[in-house]
Protein backbone atom coordinates (compact mmCIF):
# COMPACT_ATOMS: atom_id res chain seq x y z
CA UNK A 1 0.00 0.00 0.00
CA UNK A 2 1.53 3.35 -0.99
CA UNK A 3 2.27 5.83 1.74
CA UNK A 4 0.00 8.90 1.70
CA UNK A 5 1.65 12.18 0.90
CA UNK A 6 1.93 14.87 3.57
CA UNK A 7 -0.67 17.09 1.92
CA UNK A 8 -3.39 14.43 2.11
CA UNK A 9 -2.54 13.63 5.74
CA UNK A 10 -2.77 17.31 6.68
CA UNK A 11 -6.01 17.64 4.70
CA UNK A 12 -7.53 14.70 6.60
CA UNK A 13 -6.59 16.26 9.95
CA UNK A 14 -8.00 19.65 8.96
CA UNK A 15 -11.20 18.07 7.62
CA UNK A 16 -11.63 16.15 10.88
CA UNK A 17 -11.15 19.33 12.95
CA UNK A 18 -13.63 21.32 10.86
CA UNK A 19 -16.19 18.48 11.14
CA UNK A 20 -15.68 18.36 14.92
CA UNK A 21 -16.13 22.13 15.13
CA UNK A 22 -19.37 21.93 13.17
CA UNK A 23 -20.67 19.15 15.42
CA UNK A 24 -19.73 21.14 18.53
CA UNK A 25 -21.48 24.26 17.20
CA UNK A 26 -24.63 22.25 16.48
CA UNK A 27 -24.52 20.69 19.94
CA UNK A 28 -24.15 24.12 21.56
CA UNK A 29 -27.05 25.49 19.51
CA UNK A 30 -29.18 22.51 20.55
CA UNK A 31 -28.27 23.00 24.21
CA UNK A 32 -29.10 26.70 23.98
CA UNK A 33 -32.45 25.83 22.39
CA UNK A 34 -33.25 23.42 25.23
CA UNK A 35 -32.32 26.05 27.80
CA UNK A 36 -34.59 28.52 26.03
CA UNK A 37 -37.48 26.06 26.17
CA UNK A 38 -36.95 25.18 29.82
CA UNK A 39 -36.71 28.87 30.71
CA UNK A 40 -40.21 29.32 29.30
CA UNK A 41 -41.47 26.38 31.33
CA UNK A 42 -39.92 27.79 34.50
CA UNK A 43 -41.55 31.17 33.92
CA UNK A 44 -44.88 29.37 33.45
CA UNK A 45 -44.49 27.33 36.63
CA UNK A 46 -43.29 30.40 38.50
CA UNK A 47 -46.60 32.12 37.79
CA UNK A 48 -48.34 29.84 40.30
CA UNK A 49 -45.93 30.64 43.14
CA UNK A 50 -47.63 32.39 46.04
CA UNK A 51 -44.55 34.25 47.25
CA UNK A 52 -44.17 37.29 44.98
CA UNK A 53 -40.45 37.90 45.66
CA UNK A 54 -39.40 34.37 44.71
CA UNK A 55 -41.77 34.34 41.74
CA UNK A 56 -40.12 37.53 40.45
CA UNK A 57 -36.60 36.26 41.10
CA UNK A 58 -37.32 32.95 39.39
CA UNK A 59 -38.89 34.62 36.36
CA UNK A 60 -36.06 37.16 36.13
CA UNK A 61 -33.34 34.51 36.28
CA UNK A 62 -35.17 32.40 33.69
CA UNK A 63 -35.59 35.45 31.46
CA UNK A 64 -31.90 36.29 31.65
CA UNK A 65 -31.02 32.64 30.97
CA UNK A 66 -33.25 32.73 27.90
CA UNK A 67 -31.70 36.00 26.70
CA UNK A 68 -28.17 34.63 27.08
CA UNK A 69 -29.18 31.45 25.23
CA UNK A 70 -30.61 33.49 22.37
CA UNK A 71 -27.44 35.60 22.25
CA UNK A 72 -25.31 32.48 21.97
CA UNK A 73 -27.43 31.21 19.09
CA UNK A 74 -27.92 34.44 17.14
CA UNK A 75 -24.83 36.54 17.73
CA UNK A 76 -22.07 33.97 17.72
CA UNK A 77 -22.09 32.33 14.33
CA UNK A 78 -19.04 30.80 12.70
CA UNK A 79 -17.40 32.72 9.92
CA UNK A 80 -18.52 31.93 6.41
CA UNK A 81 -16.69 29.25 4.51
CA UNK A 82 -14.04 29.99 1.93
CA UNK A 83 -15.17 32.43 -0.73
CA UNK A 84 -14.89 30.30 -3.85
CA UNK A 85 -14.92 33.29 -6.21
CA UNK A 86 -11.88 34.87 -4.57
CA UNK A 87 -10.11 31.52 -4.37
CA UNK A 88 -10.80 30.75 -8.03
CA UNK A 89 -9.49 34.09 -9.21
CA UNK A 90 -6.36 33.81 -7.04
CA UNK A 91 -5.43 30.24 -8.03
CA UNK A 92 -6.95 29.74 -11.49
CA UNK A 93 -3.63 29.85 -13.35
CA UNK A 94 -1.27 28.42 -10.71
CA UNK A 95 -1.61 24.68 -11.21
CA UNK A 96 -3.40 21.95 -9.31
CA UNK A 97 -0.71 21.37 -6.68
CA UNK A 98 -0.41 25.05 -5.82
CA UNK A 99 -4.20 25.43 -5.72
CA UNK A 100 -4.48 22.40 -3.40
CA UNK A 101 -1.89 23.89 -1.05
CA UNK A 102 -3.61 27.27 -1.14
CA UNK A 103 -6.97 25.71 -0.38
CA UNK A 104 -5.50 23.72 2.49
CA UNK A 105 -3.92 26.87 3.91
CA UNK A 106 -7.28 28.65 3.73
CA UNK A 107 -9.07 25.75 5.42
CA UNK A 108 -6.50 25.74 8.24
CA UNK A 109 -6.98 29.49 8.70
CA UNK A 110 -10.75 28.99 8.74
CA UNK A 111 -10.52 26.28 11.39
CA UNK A 112 -8.22 28.38 13.56
CA UNK A 113 -10.38 31.50 13.20
CA UNK A 114 -13.48 29.63 14.43
CA UNK A 115 -11.97 28.57 17.74
CA UNK A 116 -12.44 31.83 19.70
CA UNK A 117 -16.08 32.24 18.62
CA UNK A 118 -16.83 28.68 19.59
CA UNK A 119 -15.20 29.19 22.98
CA UNK A 120 -17.34 32.31 23.56
CA UNK A 121 -20.47 30.42 22.52
CA UNK A 122 -19.62 27.63 24.94
CA UNK A 123 -19.17 30.08 27.82
CA UNK A 124 -22.51 31.76 27.05
CA UNK A 125 -24.34 28.43 26.95
CA UNK A 126 -22.75 27.41 30.27
CA UNK A 127 -23.73 30.76 31.84
CA UNK A 128 -27.25 30.34 30.53
CA UNK A 129 -27.47 26.85 32.04
CA UNK A 130 -26.21 28.20 35.37
CA UNK A 131 -28.80 30.98 35.34
CA UNK A 132 -31.49 28.42 34.57
CA UNK A 133 -30.39 26.43 37.61
CA UNK A 134 -30.63 29.59 39.72
CA UNK A 135 -34.15 30.16 38.38
CA UNK A 136 -35.13 26.62 39.38
CA UNK A 137 -33.65 27.10 42.85
CA UNK A 138 -35.57 30.35 43.30
CA UNK A 139 -38.73 28.57 42.24
CA UNK A 140 -38.14 25.70 44.66
CA UNK A 141 -37.48 28.13 47.50
CA UNK A 142 -40.60 30.09 46.59
CA UNK A 143 -42.70 26.93 46.48
CA UNK A 144 -41.33 25.78 49.82
CA UNK A 145 -42.01 29.11 51.53
CA UNK A 146 -45.36 29.73 49.88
Amino acid sequence: MPEPDALSVIRDVVDAEIAAQQQRAQALDSAAGLILGFAGVIVGFGAVLQHQLWRGLSASAAGVAAAVAVLSIVLIRPDADIRSDAFASAYADRGADRAARGLLTLRIALAVSRRPAQARKSVLVQCSAGLLLVAVLFGVIGATLG
